[in-house]
């Protein structure tokens, strides 16, 4: 009966360590880049880039953790009634060496059939298949319009920051540095890679629950031994 007993309370750890691991917190969506978006918008509705049939403007951003790229949000205006949806592109792209777009999209983003408006909304983009983005390497948001009209205007940070902001045609192949330009406003999000590691507690009683099978394994070794001789 007491070493029924013993094995009992040698698994409780062990059973409490794996509970509480299994509880511990599932895969969930960081904002890995931010301007000026998120939880407390501040963005300028008087200020911003116009995007036309021929335009493709980029912006820079650094996730500040590796991650899978969930969306982008941007703050935007449609000046057009009715209000269409699905009006323009958004991409990722990598960076050269010199810190330009590099014209190769790693992921497409789409806006899901949103209703636009005149007035200055956040819109989040999502992508179907999504890259994961290194911590501190530098990738471009750009926006192309797809209706053929000047119709989206892509608002900038508020207060106003200047950064360089990248222009170039649909073509996505090719960009001009527009430098000390206003920098325009997102907010990039992503699901972390990697595992968090077990907390304390988890630990400290995983490593109880062993110790404690250990012990006991060498009581039934010696045990055995004794009966043997």
């Amino acid at each position: 009966m007491r070493k029924s007993l013993m094995n009992r309370l040698a698994f409780l750890p062990l059973a409490a360590a794996a509970l509480m691991l299994m509880a511990a917190p599932h895969a969930r969506a960081d904002v890995i880049y931010s301007t000026t978006t998120g939880t407390t918008p501040a963005y300028s509705s008087d200020d911003g880039y116009q995007i036309g049939s021929d335009d493709v403007w980029a912006e820079a951003f650094a996730p500040t953790e590796t991650a899978t790229l969930t969306d982008a949000i941007l703050p935007l205006q449609i000046y057009v009634d009715p209000p269409p949806t699905s009006v323009f592109t958004v991409y990722i792209e990598s960076s050269t060496a010199g810190g330009a777009p590099s014209g190769t999209i790693l992921d497409t983003l789409t806006d899901a059939g949103a209703t636009f408006s005149d007035t200055s909304a956040l819109y989040a983009f999502t992508c179907s298949t999504c890259s994961t983005l290194t911590a501190g390497t530098t990738y471009f948001v750009a926006i192309e319009e797809t209706t053929g009209s000047d119709v989206v205007v892509w608002d900038v940070t508020y207060p106003i920051a200047k950064e360089d902001l990248y222009f170039g045609s649909d073509s996505l192949s090719s960009f001009t540095d527009n430098s000390g330009t206003n920098q325009a406003a997102l907010e990039v999000d992503g699901t972390p890679v990697a595992t968090p590691a077990p907390e304390p507690p988890s630990l400290l009683l995983l490593g109880v629950g062993i110790l404690g099978l250990v012990v006991i394994g060498r009581k039934r070794l010696a045990a055995h031994a004794q009966a043997q001789s």
